[in-house]
């Protein structure tokens, strides 16, 4: 590709080869938060823009401001459709411009977000001059592979290659989603069983007392009784049993792996913020620079390994410093088990 596009909250950025960099910022009156407000000013400054650029395909990276998530659980109650109606409202947006996504795994459901005015727009004015967006997908999919990148036509062109993460977080191609198989409760399933063996008992009885099943004959007394020794020696009833499900320990603060990256830009932040964490009894943290323009509100991603009760900590931790803080779970999170992008401190 000769060209990889990111679009975020105050403007459109292309990554040409040679690490060049050209930019595109929206003025207040036609965009503000995520929404345009003057579609007309908005299509012209895009055709100024795409007008110089080569023709070819390319793929659009959606900054993490500008894309909402929320993760549930995926159970055999959930419904899907009630879920992605309380997700859609509570997202800040339009509704008639929200465009959703949602990948779903064997554990989890993962609900994106975004304003599709704003891509929408966008490739379709870059089709007039040439330029086809195949993909539109969130760049937060990336965060593993982003640690201690810098944002470059090289770093693209590796995101790029990611093929089955691309095709999973693409907008611009729903994920047909699969309803779990409802099973039956198993308190349903063992009063079917009992029934089944009152049945069974009744049957048989009735049927010995018919004549149909002849009664079951003691043995002859002159028979002899041989003991059968085994030759496997048996448990003593008080010899404690081992259970066969070895349950994995509960996981300790020690054992939680912590990325710090500083996404504001402040010198030091995110090491402040390993002392602070290190302080509230979590050690295995590691710290570096969120790619991007500097950040206002704190984002706290968490594995689905992180127990509630170290989240409640580490978010309580995070308010003393910062202005805003955000949480979310992200199914796709396995390096880590939290990762934290600083932003505006108070």
């Amino acid at each position: 590709m000769k060209a990889y596009f990111l679009l975020k909250q105050n403007g459109l950025f292309v990554f040409l080869p040679k690490n060049q960099v050209q930019q595109l910022l929206f003025p207040p009156d036609v965009v503000r938060h995520q929404e345009v407000i003057d579609q007309k000013l908005f299509e012209q400054l895009l055709r100024e823009f795409f007008s110089h650029f080569s023709k070819g395909d390319s793929i659009l990276f959606l900054s993490q401001e500008l894309v909402f998530s929320k993760t549930v659980q995926n159970t055999p109650e959930f419904v899907y459709e009630d879920e992605v109606k309380k997700f859609i409202e509570m997202v800040p947006l339009s509704s008639n411009s929200v465009e959703e996504k949602i990948i779903q795994t064997k554990q989890a459901i993962f609900f994106m977000a975004t304003n599709s005015n704003l891509y929408k727009t966008i490739i379709a004015i870059g089709q007039q001059y040439g330029c086809h967006i195949k993909e539109v997908v969130p760049l937060t999919l990336f965060n593993q592979l982003l640690q201690g990148q810098t944002l470059s036509f090289d770093t693209f062109s590796c995101l790029a290659k990611e093929k089955s993460t691309i095709e999973i977080g693409d907008f611009l191609h729903p994920t047909k989603l699969s309803q779990p198989k409802k099973q039956m409760p198993r308190k349903q399933i063992l009063l079917l069983v009992v029934c089944f063996l009152c049945l069974g008992g009744v049957f048989f009885f009735a049927a010995i007392n018919l004549g149909f099943v002849s009664r079951p004959s003691l043995s002859s007394s002159n028979a002899k009784v041989t003991p059968i020794l085994s030759s496997k020696p048996t448990q003593s009833a008080l010899t404690p049993q081992i259970s066969e499900n070895n349950e994995s320990a509960t996981p300790k603060k020690t054992d939680i792996k912590i990325q710090v990256l500083n996404g504001s830009g402040i010198a030091g932040q995110a090491n402040t913020v390993k002392s602070q964490l290190t302080d509230a009894g979590f050690t295995s943290i590691s710290t570096g620079n969120a790619a991007g323009s500097p950040a206002k509100i704190t984002f706290i991603t968490f594995s689905k390994r992180t127990p509630v009760e170290f989240r409640d900590v580490i978010l309580a931790e995070l308010k003393k410093t910062f202005t805003d803080v955000n949480t979310q779970q992200d199914p796709l999170l396995e390096t880590y088990d939290v990762s934290i992008t600083t932003g505006e401190a108070k």
